[in-house]
C-alpha cells in the first residue's frame, strides 16, 4: 500500500554566521564596531489546491551581540515576515494577514496588517491595504501610526509595461501624517 501524499509542501532553512567589523583610521588604534553571531530561520508552508491556495511563512532571527549594550546595539530578536496568505482561484480573491512587505500601491516597505486583492479580469487587479508601518525587523507594532489605502493595477499595456494608480493615507495618533495619490509604471525585462 502506498501512503497518501500530503497536499502541503513545507520548507525550512536555518542559517548562522559570525560578523566582526574592525575600523582603523591611519595608524590609530583599531576599534571593533561589531562582533555578533546571527542566527536566522525561515519556515514556508504551502498548499496548492484545486480552488484554494494557502501559504504561511515565518522568517526571523536572533543576533547575539558580543560587545554588549553599552558598546554595541545589544542582543536583538528580528522578525522579517510572519504572514498567512489565502487565495480563491474561483472568485479571484486573495488575502494576506500579518507582517509583510510591499513596495507598490503607495506602501513603502514592511508593515503589520492586511492586504486584500481582487482579480476583476485578466488585466485588472483591485487592492485594499491597511496596517501599521514597520521601521525595522527588530521593532514591534507601532501604536502611533496607521495607514490604509486602495490601488488598482492594469495588466500589461504594452509588451512588458504594467501601470497602476493608488490612494493612501497614513495617520499618527489620529492626525494626518501622509497622503499619497500617484501612479506607477513597472517595466519587466
Amino acid at each position: 500500500l502506498r501512503a497518501a501524499r500530503s497536499p502541503w509542501t513545507v520548507r525550512t532553512f536555518l542559517t548562522q554566521y559570525y560578523r566582526r567589523d574592525v575600523n582603523q583610521v591611519n595608524y590609530n588604534e583599531e576599534v571593533v564596531s561589531q562582533t555578533a553571531l546571527f542566527s536566522d530561520v525561515n519556515l514556508d508552508a504551502r498548499r496548492l489546491g484545486d480552488r484554494y491556495d494557502i501559504t504561511a511563512r515565518v522568517s526571523g532571527g536572533y543576533s547575539d551581540d558580543f560587545l554588549g549594550e553599552t558598546d554595541g546595539s545589544g542582543n536583538r530578536l528580528r522578525l522579517s515576515y510572519a504572514d498567512a496568505d489565502v487565495g480563491d482561484s474561483r472568485v479571484g480573491l486573495r488575502g494576506r494577514l500579518g507582517r509583510q512587505a510591499r513596495n507598490s500601491g503607495g506602501v513603502l516597505g514592511r508593515f503589520d496588517g492586511a492586504n486584500l486583492v481582487y482579480q476583476l479580469n485578466d488585466r485588472l487587479l483591485l487592492e485594499a491595504v491597511a496596517g501599521k508601518p514597520g521601521n525595522s525587523t527588530a521593532d514591534g507594532l507601532d501604536d502611533e501610526r496607521t495607514f490604509y489605502g486602495v490601488s488598482s493595477t492594469f495588466g500589461l499595456l504594452a509588451e512588458d509595461l504594467e501601470t497602476g494608480v493608488f490612494l493612501l493615507q497614513q495617520d499618527v495618533n489620529g492626525m494626518t501624517d501622509r497622503q499619497a495619490v500617484g501612479a506607477e509604471l513597472r517595466y519587466f525585462c
